[in-house]
């Protein structure tokens, strides 16, 4: 294997003098690559009885604004490329919520106590971040390496 060490204003250069269509996968598997730690470390911190919330997590890729690629780890809900998630309860589980009885809060329902939260999203950022960028820089090196050497 060869190891290409450059400088980020040459890999900026580099990087921009390929075709948009190779910048455009490159970013895409960086961003893909580098959510995964973040993804999996989600799954092991979650709470959840029916699996559903777990299952819901996983990464999603946003549509370019500005010119700016982006990725989200976050629990799914709804029907995505043919399959179903049931992560609608997401927020409830991280942020904790309010037990209510007869109706909702602000409809005359009497709140009879508060369910705590149980973090699994902030946590599991806050723990695989630093491997996120490593995972990415790793990524992009190999990348940019066999764009050079093709």
């Amino acid at each position: 294997m060869v190891e290409v060490t450059i400088d980020s204003g040459e890999v900026y250069k580099f990087f921009r003098q390929m075709p948009k269509k190779v910048q455009k996968r490159i970013v895409r598997g960086m961003i893909r690559k580098a959510a995964k730690p973040i993804v999996k470390e989600a799954k092991s911190r979650v709470h959840s009885v029916s699996g559903n919330l777990k299952r819901s997590i996983g990464y999603v890729e946003q549509k370019p604004k500005n010119g700016v690629y982006q990725g989200k780890v976050l629990p799914r809900a709804g029907e995505i490329n043919g399959r179903v998630y049931k992560g609608y309860h997401a927020h409830l589980v991280e942020y904790g919520h309010s037990v209510v009885v007869g109706g909702k809060k602000h409809r005359g329902g009497k709140v009879v106590g508060f369910v705590p939260p149980k973090p699994f999203l902030r946590p599991a950022f806050d723990n695989k971040k630093e491997e996120a960028i490593k995972v990415a820089i790793n990524y992009m090196k190999e990348r940019l390496t066999k764009e050079l050497f093709k």
